[in-house]
């Protein structure tokens, strides 16, 4: 957990990084938001991320519902320790899927979201990205990347195959 501001009784932003496991609080050295002038940020790496990462965590508790809770969790902790009733959630990338998901179970917490690279359909994504690859590939001339692809389907249908999503079990 790093919190960074220039006045702590700022409105607080909790921050839900990408991935999951994609921590990006080290970009701010390369690439400063200077939010913490007008916020207090609290950038928090989530269950089995960055700084949180641990090989005792049980693969089990690496579900939608534990990261759900675990948030909520960090924003009741957030909530007391600056005294708000209510804070700001702030998810990226994958953290934009997990925060709507805390901001539906947990409504009464957050005076508003804020979704940057907001996912609101995943597999539609993998699936335009797919066929807009292969399209790409298939221009080039690049056929042993499309044959690559070929032989990784992604569909509605099926979903992501193992071959596309390396690190899914077969």
């Amino acid at each position: 957990m790093i919190i960074e501001s220039h006045d702590p009784s700022n409105p607080v932003v909790l921050c839900l990084h990408g991935g999951p496991g994609m921590p990006q609080f080290f970009m701010n050295d390369t690439y400063p938001t200077g939010l913490e002038r007008d916020f207090t940020m609290f950038w928090w790496e989530q269950r089995g991320a960055g700084m949180s990462y641990s090989r005792n965590i049980p693969d089990d508790s690496m579900t939608l519902s534990q990261m759900i809770a675990d948030t909520i969790e960090v924003a009741d902790y957030l909530r007391e320790r600056f005294g708000q009733d209510r804070i700001i959630l702030l998810g990226h990338s994958w953290g934009s899927f997990l925060g709507i998901q805390v901001a539906e179970a947990a409504p009464d917490r957050f005076i508003a979201y804020v979704g940057m690279a907001q996912v609101s359909h995943q597999l539609r994504s993998e699936v335009l990205a797919h066929d807009l690859m292969m399209s790409a590939y298939e221009a080039l001339g690049n056929t042993r990347m499309v044959s690559g692809l070929a032989a990784a389907p992604v569909t509605m249908q099926d979903g992501l195959s193992p071959e596309y999503m390396p690190w899914l079990p077969s």
